[in-house]
């Protein structure tokens, strides 16, 4: 999803650049002796390419419940008033080993970040590790303060993948 959306906006920045003459195929600049650049097929293939894989909209929930699926299961049992006390204490144990180690590692710099990777992406990869973890912690967040409403959105969100998935066939 991120590679479509950010091809898409620099297809669209090259349209700005390129003004009128983007938008005329690369034989016609090529016949009026331009440089054949071929701006507006890339924009319509960079279009179609946000919508081949899903609509964003579908992709962010689908994302989003792959992302909360791993923590509303170790999690759901915990808030699941249906089930014996015995149950979602020993739920609440393991829950409380796992993220005791989990959450400060989202607080730690990267120490391996980068490793194995050209130098000049480096950088890249330290900032797409922080922002990964900034991302963990604010998911993390949001189960805190929106517990058993989560899980019911988990289940609205396996429907609709469900149905998404059906349709598509």
């Amino acid at each position: 999803m991120w590679t479509t959306k950010r091809g898409w906006e620099i297809v669209d920045e090259t349209m700005q650049i390129r003004g009128g003459r983007g938008y005329e195929t690369a034989q016609s600049l090529e016949n009026r002796g331009e440089k054949p650049i071929p701006v507006e097929r890339f924009f319509r293939d960079a279009r179609i390419n946000t919508l081949f894989e899903g609509s964003s909209e579908i992709m962010r929930l689908m994302i989003a419940r792959e992302a909360l699926d791993p923590h509303l299961t170790m999690g759901g049992p915990v808030l699941n008033s249906t089930l014996p006390l015995k149950v979602r204490a020993k739920a609440a144990f393991k829950s409380a080993l796992f993220y005791a180690r989990w959450y400060p590692a989202k607080w730690m710099p990267a120490l391996t970040a980068g490793r194995g990777v050209s130098p000049e992406f480096r950088s890249d990869m330290r900032k797409m590790k922080s922002l990964s973890r900034k991302l963990s912690r604010g998911l993390f967040h949001a189960m805190l303060r929106y517990g058993p409403k989560l899980d019911k959105k988990r289940v609205m969100l396996a429907a609709l993948s469900k149905s998404e998935q059906s349709s598509s066939q």
